[in-house]
């Protein structure tokens, strides 16, 4: 059941995003900071100085300060699991690490899905 809804969240996120755009093919700015901000949730906690951006790029994105820390966990799990494709990738187990790239897809439209108010904030608080 599950699995359904995030084909049906990731599709809305799509949709949505695609609305917003001139050309389909180029990421929103909002895409490209997301994926700042993966990488920089990847090395938080080691420099002060990139936590502090990493808050304030977050902050243009999360409009609802109540969610931003499931959103920094939701963009940080996809992150994870892009590295653990890439690892699985360079052993030459193409299918496993394209299960791990589907998989972080789903937690990023999920990412999109909290942000653009289409998952109840009562629904994502506790994860």
């Amino acid at each position: 059941m599950l699995r359904k809804k995030t084909l049906s969240l990731k599709k809305q996120v799509e949709m949505a995003d695609n609305q917003k755009k001139v050309n389909p093919l180029d990421l929103s700015s909002d895409q490209d900071l997301t994926i700042a901000l993966m990488n920089l949730i990847a090395i938080d906690g080691k420099l002060q100085t990139v936590t502090n951006i990493q808050n304030n790029l977050l902050g243009r994105i999360v409009k609802n300060k109540d969610l931003l820390a499931v959103s920094e966990r939701l963009l940080g799990k996809s992150m994870q699991l892009i590295e653990e494709g890439m690892k699985i990738l360079e052993n030459g187990q193409n299918a496993d690490a394209y299960i791990k790239f589907d998989q972080a897809y789903e937690v990023y439209s999920l990412f999109w899905g909290v942000n653009m108010g289409m998952i109840e904030e009562k629904d994502v608080l506790d994860i």
